[in-house]
């Protein structure tokens, strides 16, 4: 008997995790039609000299070239990944410096938020003084 209605609750969980995912099915494709129709018109653009309020040329590769060419484009980048490559070093070491400890010191927590919260100031920063992006140069 005890078997039976082990089947019955496996069988009902089965059928709702077969439920949400069909009602997940068309918001899901909903996102992916349009992400993936930015991502395409984005990318032919990188091909283009589209400027706002005027009709795109094709000239191929040349945006690459240019930008490949840049020495700001690569500090930028090396920059992006010396950050990027730290904020993750640095969020792996404290998780497991404090792996297995029931709460974590408000100070701790506040390291872990903190590259998100500077990210968010430097763009802010940047976007009222303008001459700030010239000491990225």
């Amino acid at each position: 008997m005890e078997k039976m209605k082990m089947k019955k609750v496996e069988s009902q969980t089965v059928k709702d995790k077969r439920l949400g995912l069909i009602l997940m099915i068309p918001i899901v494709l909903v996102i992916f039609i349009i992400m993936g129709g930015l991502l395409i018109r984005a990318i032919y653009w990188s091909f283009t000299d589209k400027v706002v309020g005027s009709d795109p040329n094709f000239i191929g590769l040349k945006n690459y070239i240019g930008l490949f060419q840049d020495k700001v484009y690569w500090k930028s980048l090396r920059n992006t990944a010396i950050y990027t490559g730290g904020c993750i070093l640095a969020k792996l070491l404290l998780g497991l410096l404090w792996a297995g400890r029931e709460r974590t010191p408000a100070i701790i927590a506040a390291l872990m938020v903190l590259p998100v919260v500077w990210d968010s100031l430097s763009h802010g920063i940047q976007a009222m003084d303008p001459k700030l992006l010239e000491l990225a140069r």
